[in-house]
């Protein structure tokens, strides 16, 4: 049976080899370029299945605010490890990175139009499709099927987008990790550094006023 073709559904190594007969399949034959061939005929030599050392990690996604860094290594199947990295607050009144990335967009013309375009966020929360509205108009669009990477899920969340995924970040910017803020805002806290006042207020609020508590 070595060299039936096959049909074009079928790609360079993937699977058994159809035959003529739907009902009969050769697992000791494999596609390459169209052609049922036995494994080893014409097809890539094996290879080590070990991993190759990690690379160095990859520049940051962002500058400040938490962007992601990846290092990676190959074999069959080519693998990523990320983590958080830039994680410091960017100024107070810095643009924020998904509207810098729907203003890339600002220089393109859309349909034949120009438009300036800003975040849209009223979807579905922990989308990873990049939604822009046009200023002044009542539209928007997926302007990209993800995000880029450090993207945050929700504004003021740590959490953030990593190769089209909303990934768990902690309040100690570690990727994955499950830590919070606790009552008092300190992270991984107790609650132990910060005072709580519990009472029964009687009075309705006076504007100006002030509650009577028992």
């Amino acid at each position: 049976m070595i060299g039936n073709k096959v049909p074009d559904e079928f790609t360079d190594g993937i699977g058994a080899c159809p035959s003529l007969t739907p009902a009969v399949a050769f697992p000791s034959q494999w596609c390459r370029r169209g052609q049922c061939l036995v494994y080893g005929d014409e097809g890539p030599k094996p290879i080590d299945g070990q991993w190759s050392p990690w690379s160095e990690w990859s520049e940051c996604s962002r500058t400040c605010g938490g962007g992601v860094t990846y290092k990676e290594r190959h074999c069959d199947s080519p693998n990523r490890v990320y983590r958080v990295c830039n994680a410091q607050a960017c100024q107070r009144h810095a643009v924020s990175f998904r509207a810098q990335q729907c203003a890339e967009y600002n220089s393109r013309p859309f349909r034949g139009w120009y438009y300036k375009w800003k975040p849209y966020l009223k979807v579905d929360g922990k989308t990873p499709s990049l939604y822009c509205i046009a200023e002044d108009f009542d539209f928007f669009f997926a302007m990209s099927s993800k995000v880029k990477d450090g993207t945050p899920c929700v504004e003021n969340r740590f959490d953030v987008c990593i190769d089209g995924i909303c990934e768990a970040v902690g309040c100690d910017r570690v990727l994955g990790s499950n830590a919070v803020v606790d009552a008092c805002g300190v992270c991984n806290g107790d609650n132990s550094t910060c005072t709580f006042f519990r009472g029964q207020y009687h009075e309705q609020h006076r504007a100006n006023g002030k509650y009577t508590r028992s």
